[in-house]
């Protein structure tokens, strides 16, 4: 039986219905289907979209006709189903067809897409039909125009002829794309058109020909938009890059670069990705660089893999090499890129078994040289095996009323390989047990440690060798004992070295107030005291061991260098003081602050060759903060101060805020004397209307020739550009100059149109936004897109 549902005041009287009536489209509010009724084919059979068949509803001033032929509908006329509706001054349904006609002023909403001419003839069952002299919008591309003929070929493909399309809001109607016919094919998700012309403002200003673009963000093959860049050090460059959508899981990009100052490289990325495996590939080769002095072939090559080969076992690839040492500094692009002087590869195998992490790592490094700046390659790991485990007991004091117990083992056996320096075999054991104590607000972990080594010398190391390939004299650094033509240098070595340590803590709360709203705020003093003795290690070569970084964490630990080649002597106690406000509605941590200081009992005659032995009692004082005082605004400050001699030694501050997508300010400075003293500006914020301004500036102040390039006095980075956004269109121009290496600097422009929903056109800045700019965002995608109701009627 076909249920046919019909808005009138009329009863049906057999076949013949009438009725004429005024209408209240808000009758159906408040009523309840029965429980019993099965919803059956509807008046025209199957849907509009050629899905499931669904109830059709008829609106109309005056509904009359058969129910079983042909059914007319005048005055405010309106056909609906689930998802579709058409509204017309007069509606015939031929129920024989299977179609209807609308006249007069008639809309037609599908699926998000809206229709609006003078007449529409549509087959439902099929979706196949005929609207002249219409206008249309899609809402999955935020596009609409006009068409002096559209026509419906399946229930997921629409033909436009002698067609306008354009992503511009009707009050600013920038430009538009005029075709001789447009395909839209909701099943491929890509729209096709033929002879296409590019209007500005109504006059057309580019001819597009034949084109393709995609109708959601869903990946398809195809070309993408050319891109250009131009700089000082490659020129002009412009890319056609090719995407092949190879499988779901695999996709391939082809970019085809004309750089006007070398020759035509080729690059390319290959991704993959399975349940238990994924990875990129990743290349750029250039034959015969036209700038170089022999036209050498410049080549790039990078793999990024990692493979699950079972519950608890992953393997993992990472390699990066280049074709010489200037490749990074021509062709990186960026400072980042540009500063890179060792490029790892590595490969390793992590499993854990019977409550054991294992892992073993095999790794090298390519050095990038510098005859300004010369350094020594690091080690390599020929492999590497470390073995850990770490286990808290639930509670050993059920008799003695101890505590919790941590313990903690690792192994470690490395193979150590260097072209010049000395080679050898490292195997390190070290273990540690605490016994943590909570009581009330008191909180204490007592730790005992072992470091034990043994080092066996496997092959000899050259001085004059090392400075040959390097340029650099090794007894003038860390590795002054990797060479054996020094008398100093030792055949092995074995030590075992204890570390105790005592970590007390008091947490203290009170109830608080945080921009008007309750919070916690906590006071937090703690004492950290470690003991370790004194063991001659004087002429121990070194291998991947140095300082560690000055900060919190490294007052607040009991090691005083990185890597396994020194175990200092240790013997202080360290006081720390924090705060920290949380709040009662988020939960976060919205302020911590903590000043921490040092007092050493003796001093540290363990030190790494160079190091300048310390000679004072007291530690330089640490004080650090953190804000974020909202979602919006946040910040923090570092402070390094030497009470003896009152100089301050580092110090950083920085600021951020982010009050809404597309509007961010950020600044820092960053100083430690002698070695770096820079401040950073990025910012991107509206200036006027649709206008909007983007930048960087990173300076330097440090005044030292044997710095790296990121240290040396003057302008690091810098980028300044601005965006404005035309509705359906955006247009970028950014200026930027890095340094790319010690002597020279890269200067760069882009200019860029984007066409929202079409493509780009130009050089591109993206990259070098995103990169540059925290929180970037395009301006473009600041607001959210329309939905695929948008135009429900």
């Amino acid at each position: 039986m076909r249920w046919i549902a019909l808005l009138a005041c009329g009863a049906l009287s057999g076949p013949l219905l009438a009725a004429e009536c005024p209408i209240d489209r808000n009758l159906g509010q408040g009523l309840r289907l029965d429980s019993t009724l099965v919803l059956g084919p509807g008046l025209l059979g199957q849907s509009f979209s050629g899905g499931k068949s669904q109830p059709t509803y008829l609106f109309g001033r005056e509904i009359s006709g058969l129910t079983e032929d042909q059914v007319t509908l005048k005055g405010e006329a309106e056909l609906r189903q689930f998802g579709a509706s058409v509204r017309a001054q007069s509606i015939e349904v031929s129920l024989v067809e299977g179609s209807f006609r609308a006249e007069g002023e008639v809309t037609l909403f599908r699926e998000g897409e809206f229709f609006k001419g003078d007449s529409l003839t549509l087959m439902p069952q099929v979706m196949r039909g005929l609207f002249s002299s219409a206008e249309y919008e899609f809402s999955a591309m935020n596009a609409r125009g006009s068409a002096q003929r559209i026509e419906f070929v399946q229930p997921k493909r629409t033909d436009l002829k002698d067609v306008s399309f354009s992503t511009c809001p009707r009050d600013r109607p920038a430009w538009a794309m005029r075709s001789d016919t447009l395909v839209v094919d909701q099943i491929r998700e890509v729209a096709s058109s033929s002879g296409s012309v590019l209007l500005w403002g109504g006059v057309p200003v580019l001819p597009l020909g034949d084109l393709s673009f995609p109708t959601s963000d869903r990946r398809r093959s195809g070309f993408l938009m050319p891109t250009y860049a131009a700089n000082s050090e490659l020129g002009l460059e412009i890319t056609v890059p090719y995407y092949w959508n190879v499988a779901p899981n695999r996709d391939l990009t082809l970019s085809p670069k004309l750089i006007s100052r070398r020759g035509v490289q080729v690059a390319g990325e290959f991704r993959y990705l399975d349940p238990d495996w994924g990875g990129a590939l990743e290349w750029e080769y250039l034959p015969d660089d036209q700038n170089s002095v022999d036209r050498s072939n410049r080549s790039l090559g990078r793999i990024h893999h990692r493979q699950r080969l079972g519950d608890d076992t992953e393997f993992r690839l990472q390699l990066t090499r280049v074709s010489d040492d200037r490749y990074l500094s021509d062709f990186g692009g960026s400072i980042l890129a540009s500063s890179q002087r060792t490029l790892p590869a590595s490969v390793a195998l992590d499993t854990q078994r019977y409550g054991w992490q294992f892992s073993i790592i095999g790794q090298d490094f390519q050095l990038l040289r510098n005859p300004i700046s010369p350094l020594i390659a690091p080690y390599q790991y020929a492999p590497k095996f470390t073995a850990a485990r770490e286990s808290v007991a639930s509670d050993i004091s059920s008799l003695q009323n101890l505590g919790p117990l941590d313990s903690i083992v690792r192994l470690e056996w490395t193979s150590l390989n260097h072209p010049t320096l000395l080679d050898g075999d490292r195997f390190v054991a070290m273990g540690g047990i605490g016994l943590r104590k909570d009581v009330g607000p008191f909180l204490t972990n007592t730790r005992l440690g072992v470091h034990a080594t043994h080092f066996q010398r496997r092959a000899d190391g050259s001085a004059s060798g090392t400075n040959r390939v390097f340029g650099i004299d090794p007894l003038n650094t860390l590795y002054r004992f990797n060479v054996t033509d020094d008398a100093e240098s030792l055949d092995s070595y074995q030590r075992i070295i204890p570390t105790l340590s005592f970590d007390g803590r008091v947490l203290l709360e009170r109830d608080a107030k945080w921009a008007g709203d309750r919070a916690t705020q906590t006071l937090e003093p703690r004492l950290l005291y470690v003991k370790t003795p004194y063991r001659d290690q004087s002429r121990y070569p070194v291998f991947d061991t140095g300082p560690q970084t000055t900060g919190l964490s490294q007052l607040l630990s009991d090691r005083v260098y990185t890597g396994n080649d020194r175990v200092a002597d240790q013997d202080h106690l360290t006081g720390a003081l924090t705060s920290r406000v949380v709040s009662g509605v988020s939960g976060e941590e919205v302020l911590t602050t903590t000043v921490a200081q040092r007092h050493y009992f003796a001093t540290q005659r363990v030190i790494l060759p160079g190091e300048l032995s310390r000679d004072d009692r007291e530690s330089d004082v640490l004080a650090e903060l953190s804000l974020r005082y909202s979602r919006a605004l946040s910040g923090s400050l570092f402070a390094q101060y030497t009470p003896s001699s009152s100089r301050w030694q580092a110090g950083s501050a920085s600021v951020a805020y982010t009050p809404r997508a597309g509007q961010v300010v950020s600044a820092s400075y960053r100083y430690q004397r002698e070695t770096f003293d820079s401040v950073d500006l990025a910012f991107q914020a509206p200036v006027h209307r649709n206008w909007y301004a983007v930048g960087r500036f990173n300076y330097s102040f440090q005044d030292d020739d044997s710095a790296s390039i990121l240290q040396r006095e003057g302008l690091v980075e810098g980028l300044l550009g601005a965006e404005y956004d035309g509705g359906c269109w955006v247009g970028r121009i950014v200026l930027q100059q890095f340094v790319s290496s010690a002597t020279n600097k890269t200067s760069a422009i882009f200019f860029q149109i984007e066409f929202n929903g079409l493509g780009r056109i130009g050089t591109d800045p993206l990259a070098a936004l995103k990169r540059s700019v925290p929180n970037y965002t395009m301006i473009n995608q600041i607001h959210s897109p329309p939905a695929r109701f948008e135009n429900f009627q």
